[in-house]
């Protein structure tokens, strides 16, 4: 209620499709000049009454960011291949996240390790010799509920959406959700268990619609995921 009335206060811009997009600015403002209306938007943007799902797209309601939980031993494996390897760029995360978001649990978790595709064996080989039970997606024969407390490494796609938390680098959400939904050593969780943990991800958190396209993009995934939001009526409360 709060939020309506907030919109109601700056214009009462309305929605199509539960979007309102820069044109929509412009035409219920259209005896303002162009500056007033950028500054509108902005204005709108600074309180959180609107937030953006893509370029020159808006929605009303704040922006809710997902948070990957950090652990110590994230922690200190992503230090250990850092003073490893000084110029590596690479990510981590535990697969147990999963289990915030399905229907069905795991019992199980891999620390998994995003490191430069050239690196992946390099990585692999020196974790092995420091004692770690390693494995990477070409030696992976069996699921992943064969390799629980193993340390997962695979390749990192270039511009994949990441981010710095506790000087540790971590996925966005963004990456993850398309890695899950597309990468074959997650099959377990696609089909109808993937439509679940988007819907329960999309209901509760903001998507950075532009950056999650992006991302399908270069792995090659765009035209699929489109049609997973369309065949199953899923819509991204989105930023840029």
């Amino acid at each position: 209620m709060e939020t309506k009335n907030k919109s109601k206060n700056y214009g009462n811009i309305p929605q199509k499709n539960g979007i309102i997009t820069t044109s929509d600015f412009f035409e219920k403002m259209q005896k303002n000049p162009k500056a007033t209306v950028y500054s509108r938007i902005n204005s709108l943007l600074k309180r959180g009454v609107i937030h953006k799902i893509g370029r020159g797209k808006y929605k009303y309601g704040k922006t809710i960011e997902f948070e990957f939980p950090i652990e110590k031993q994230m922690i200190s494996i992503y230090k250990l291949i850092t003073d490893m390897f000084p110029y590596l760029k690479l990510c981590v995360w535990n697969l147990s996240v999963i289990n915030l978001f399905s229907n069905n649990l795991i019992n199980y978790n891999l620390l998994i390790i995003d490191v430069e595709i050239d690196a992946v064996d390099a990585v692999f080989f020196a974790l092995k010799e420091k004692g770690y039970s390693v494995v990477t997606r070409e030696r992976m024969y069996d699921d992943l509920s064969e390799f629980n407390g193993y340390l997962f490494i695979r390749p990192l796609v270039t511009s994949a959406p990441l981010k710095l938390k506790d000087s540790i680098i971590i996925p966005k959400i963004e990456k993850w959700l398309i890695d899950i939904a597309f990468d074959k050593e997650f099959i377990a969780f696609q089909k109808s268990e993937i439509l679940n943990i988007y819907k329960e991800v999309f209901s509760n958190f903001t998507i950075n619609e532009s950056s999650l396209l992006r991302y399908a993009s270069r792995k090659g995934k765009r035209v699929q995921t489109e049609e997973l939001f369309k065949n199953n009526k899923m819509t991204v409360k989105s930023k840029n």
